[in-house]
């Protein structure tokens, strides 16, 4: 079995959300977020910020819109799991945690789809 790099990050964040708690977890989707952001503008191959990608980029604009859409709804799934978190709400927050992590999981799938790891 192959493993990507999103998938390791994936695996230590359910290694700290067990072993080091939610905030250990929240801080691992976070890195997650800002590692896939930046691998979709590599893969985009824009040079300026918000632009269209490049013809021979790894993504289409399309696509990358799709993603940073994605990846926006993650950041706010995210955000109010530490909210919850916060309000001793655990159940709920772990909840919304497995909820950004799984929006990651579909990202993964898009870029996988176009041989990106």
């Amino acid at each position: 079995m192959r493993l990507t790099a999103y998938t390791c990050v994936f695996l230590l964040s359910g290694c700290a959300f067990f072993g080091g708690g939610f905030n250990n977890a929240a801080g691992t989707t976070a890195k997650t977020i800002e590692y896939v952001a930046e691998s979709t503008r590599i893969a985009c191959g824009n040079t300026q910020p918000g632009g269209p990608c490049s013809a021979n980029g790894l993504i289409d604009t399309a696509t990358k819109e799709r993603i940073k859409v994605n990846l926006q709804r993650a950041q706010n799934t995210l955000q109010h799991a530490v909210e919850l978190n916060m309000e001793n709400r655990d159940a709920l927050a772990e909840d919304r945690l497995a909820q950004a992590d799984a929006i990651l999981s579909a990202i993964e799938a898009i870029l996988n789809e176009r041989g990106i790891e």
